[in-house]
Formats: structure tokens, sequence, C-alpha cells
């Protein structure tokens, strides 16, 4: 099971964040997660093609071709990852962005 930060912030919203929290990190989800779900989509699309590229043997130009726009993809992805990290910790509390934090290594495991 996949997590992010903004899921995991929705158990804090359940328990003990703000309304004026509740409302800012909803705002920044809201805002946020339609690029990021573009990014892994695209993401997921350039791995089907590199795949099919090396396995049809596409001249070694079209798979760095591709392999270059994965990589542009997987650094737009892992930015905006960093900037949802750094909105919600300067949201929350250290206290609740601590609970977060493993809230969310507990989803990952």
């Amino acid at each position: 099971m996949q997590t992010s930060v903004l899921t995991a912030r929705r158990s804090l919203a359940r328990r003990a964040a703000t309304a004026a929290q509740r409302q800012a990190l909803g705002q920044f989800r809201k805002e946020a997660m339609p690029r990021r779900i573009a990014l892994t989509q695209r993401i997921r699309e350039l791995r089907g093609e590199l795949r099919l590229a090396i396995l049809d043997g596409a001249p070694a130009a079209r798979r760095d071709e591709l392999r270059q726009q994965l990589v542009q993809a997987e650094q737009e992805h892992l930015q905006a990852r960093g900037r949802c990290v750094d909105f919600v910790r300067s949201t929350l509390s250290p206290e609740q962005f601590a609970r977060v934090r493993q809230w969310y290594l507990d989803g990952i495991q």
C-alpha cells in the first residue's frame, strides 16, 4: 500500500489538527494532487514505452530520449513530494508532524 504525507494528514485531521490546519492542508492537497497524479501516470507510461523500446530493439537514440524523459518526470515527482512535506511540516506543529511522519512510515512498511 502506497501512502503520502497528505494521506497520513487525514488521520491527523480527524484527531488533532485545528480547523485552520485542516483548511490549509485540504487546499494544498486540492491544488497539488492533480499534478502529482498526472506525474505518476506519466512515469508509468514512460516506463512502459521504454520497456517496449528495449524489447523491440529501438535505436539507442530513442531509448536515451525515453530515459531522459523518465528521469525528468521522476525528478519533478520527487520535487513535488518535497514541496508536500515542506508544506505539511510548516503547517503542523513539530509534535503533529512527528505523528504524521510515523503514520507515513507505518503505511509504507
